[in-house]
């Protein structure tokens, strides 16, 4: 499928925006979030743990947004969202104190660090690491946000579907599924530090404001590691391409026949007789950025893995338990 704004930095809508605006304040209870392709049901409950449930189970809430361990004192979070959740990162249930000026953040990604002020997670997620894991292209993969309902419907003059407007928000953690189209440069550092997954057709999630900072993973040998960190998406549209409109904020599966702005901040339309396209969602990719991780966090490899540190803690119950049975 086509892409419009590949090469393109300035078309990228980060996906915070809103946020800040309220939208919170004024959702409606039955309000979405990870905007889905085939539904407008979103999904709240866990997924089953072939979908990855335990990739659900390792995000943090940190104020409005996520962040996901990566190890027992440090969280990897989106660098946009800036000290998104001061002092307090909430994760399985227990809060943690964060230290607010321990933030690192990466000049070849949207990637940042923080370091807890006490306490230590009692697990975290493996990092996807390409070199090992194979490439992220072609793969499964669950993207966990907080952003926003599937609003109303993008239908051009001649009644046909292009996708939907961004809704109102709840906060609410949800997910979705889709496939690691492939990948492209934040800037000039490198030019595989975002991985990018198409909008449509069928299961396909995209993302929304409000989804900045949750994780996308891939299951690899049995684990779900954690590949990227949810950056942006493909916006503005416009169906007129007026000078004077300001446009609107969607995800798009079918853009023929709709405006996007260029590198020059003017309206270009997409023809109607041209090859399918569609608006992408972006990620910091995890794997291209592994050296600077591990220039912050230096044992991030090193520490036992989470369902490694499961494993033992069981053991050690099951041989204290037994011990306490002979006597």
């Amino acid at each position: 499928m086509s892409n419009l704004s590949r090469h393109s930095g300035w078309w990228r809508s980060l996906l915070l925006s809103a946020i800040w605006l309220g939208p919170f304040l004024s959702a409606a209870p039955d309000a979405w979030a990870v905007v889905l392709y085939s539904s407008a049901d979103r999904n709240l409950t866990p997924p089953t743990t072939d979908q990855g449930l335990a990739a659900w189970n390792l995000e943090a809430t940190w104020g409005s947004f996520l962040a996901t361990p990566i190890d027992a004192t440090h969280f990897i979070a989106a660098a946009h969202v800036g000290d998104a959740g001061g002092s307090q990162i909430t994760f399985q249930g227990t809060n943690y104190s964060v230290n607010t000026s321990s933030e690192a953040t990466d000049p070849g990604s949207d990637l940042c660090i923080w370091t807890l002020a006490s306490g230590t997670f009692p697990t975290w997620a493996p990092l996807y690491n390409a070199a090992v894991d194979g490439s992220e292209v072609g793969k499964s993969m669950i993207v966990i946000g907080r952003g926003t309902q599937r609003g109303t419907a993008v239908t051009t003059a001649d009644g046909a579907l292009k996708g939907w407007q961004w809704g109102n928000g709840d906060g609410l953690q949800s997910w979705g599924q889709n496939t690691v189209t492939g990948f492209t440069s934040y800037n000039s550092v490198s030019a595989s530090s975002l991985l990018y997954f198409d909008f449509g057709p069928a299961n396909d999630a995209a993302l929304s404001v409000g989804d900045s900072s949750g994780g996308v993973f891939i299951e690899s040998n049995g684990q779900w590691k954690l590949a990227g960190i949810n950056y942006a998406v493909d916006s503005p549209w416009s169906l007129t391409g007026a000078a004077s409109d300001p446009g609107f904020d969607a995800d798009i599966f079918d853009a023929r026949g709709l405006y996007y702005k260029d590198q020059n901040n003017q309206w270009t339309l997409y023809p109607p007789d041209a090859p399918l396209a569609c608006g992408d969602s972006y990620a910091s990719r995890v794997s291209d950025r592994l050296g600077w991780v591990e220039s912050v966090v230096p044992d991030v490899d090193a520490v036992p893995e989470p369902s490694v540190m499961a494993m033992l803690v069981t053991a050690a119950a099951i041989l204290l338990l037994r011990r306490l049975a002979r006597r």
